[in-house]
């Protein structure tokens, strides 16, 4: 459970999510010209019946940590995908 969380997130105490992978840090050199950057994370102990998977971010303009809602889950391949406008630390947690 993520309960001291990270510096900056009092969400994560508040709603009591719980950490699905290492908190991994997302790199591109891609250029966007401010268009968002899709793409899926390996979740290998994603299963069904997890609530409200989200993508805890942090933004790298704020330094503050946010949830952003996947535009996909698949149990079946372990994935979470999401769209992203920016790059930075990031992991994938749910709520009980």
């Amino acid at each position: 459970e993520i309960s001291e969380c990270l510096v900056g997130s009092e969400m994560c105490i508040r709603d009591r999510y719980n950490p699905l992978v290492r908190i991994q840090n997302m790199e591109t050199t891609a250029s966007t010209d401010g268009q968002p950057i899709q793409f899926s994370i390996y979740v290998p102990n994603l299963v069904e019946g997890l609530n409200n998977i989200q993508i805890l971010i942090q933004n790298p303009s704020t330094g503050k940590w946010e949830l952003v809602a996947p535009t996909a889950v698949s149990t079946g391949t372990k994935t979470v995908t999401v769209s992203l406008n920016y790059a930075g630390p990031l992991t994938v947690v749910y709520k009980n």
